[in-house]
């Protein structure tokens, strides 16, 4: 349970008001990552006036939602959730297209669940199986949301920062040399010296979200750096929204032996550019991969 320090007495504006509700999401594909994900929403900031509920989405028959509740029990939940499950099997395929497909898939079924919800939230909160968050982490990217919206600036989402450890290590965030017509894209260099940095798709594993934003997305990916995290900020961008890291709120990336990575300045830079019809990755930034 919370102690007394953990409850915030927060209003949080947004651009249509105060942001009364957070539904906070998690989509869930790793058995081992359960125990985790119920400890850390557990100690996670609450609000004395801002409504915060937790759906966790399972996309993997192997775990049941009397696995997911137990484990929430264990820690004493002291947030409201809801679980659903796809029914699925656990993902196998490890081919580009198939796996784009299935988080395709799981994020439009996630939609869905939310509809069936039907209550109204403000704001969506997502959390990867397999991130490590801060406590106040949510505290912190709805206070950036309350300080940007009153300078008139339109977010589209604001995520924390991670190091991916699938591949190229690299943050997960991205920038395109044009917007409508873009010929590179790249991730954005590990970056301390800002609080703020601009960018145009990022990924899905500590960001929050307008929730009628996310509702109204059709998720879709293409080529090998355009994945379906990647191309919802990127729609966001296109509709004169202003996406955004927030470089204090670090997250970790876990794996199933408990091994943690953290981004720091060793992160690579992941550079494409299109050649004809094709997007290529440069080999001269590519970096240390897992």
């Amino acid at each position: 349970m919370g102690n007394t320090q953990d409850v915030l007495p927060n209003s949080v504006r947004t651009d249509s008001g105060i942001v009364k509700s957070v539904l906070v999401v998690v989509p869930l594909t790793r058995k081992w990552a359960v125990e985790m994900q119920a400890k850390q929403l557990a100690r996670m900031n609450r609000f004395t006036d801002i409504n915060i509920e937790i759906l966790v989405f399972i996309d993997n028959a192997d775990i049941s939602e009397a696995f997911v509740a137990n484990q929430f029990e264990k820690y004493e939940m002291p947030i409201a959730y809801h679980i659903a499950s796809s029914g699925r099997r656990a993902p196998q395929e490890v081919r580009l297209f198939y796996r784009r497909e299935r988080i395709k898939e799981m994020l439009t079924m996630v939609q869905g669940e939310i509809l069936k919800i039907r209550r109204p939230f403000d704001m969506l909160f997502m959390v990867e199986d397999d991130t490590q968050i801060q406590a106040d982490a949510l505290q912190r990217l709805l206070t950036d949301y309350k300080e940007l919206t009153d300078q008139n600036i339109k977010v589209g989402l604001i995520e924390g920062v991670q190091v991916g450890r699938h591949g190229i290590r690299m943050i997960g965030a991205w920038r395109m040399d044009d917007l409508h017509n873009p010929t590179v894209m790249a991730t954005v260099p590990f970056n301390k010296s800002s609080f703020f940095e601009k960018i145009d798709g990022g990924g899905l594993y500590c960001f929050i979200t307008p929730m009628e934003l996310f509702l109204a997305h059709e998720f879709y990916w293409h080529d090998e750096c355009f994945s379906v995290d990647v191309t919802y900020g990127i729609e966001l961008r296109k509709k004169g929204y202003t996406n955004l890291i927030d470089w204090t709120v670090t997250t970790g990336h876990a794996d199933q032996n408990g091994n943690v990575l953290y981004p720091n300045e060793n992160c690579t830079v992941a550079e494409y550019h299109k050649v004809g019809d094709e997007w290529k990755l440069q080999s001269k930034k590519k970096g240390s991969t897992s």
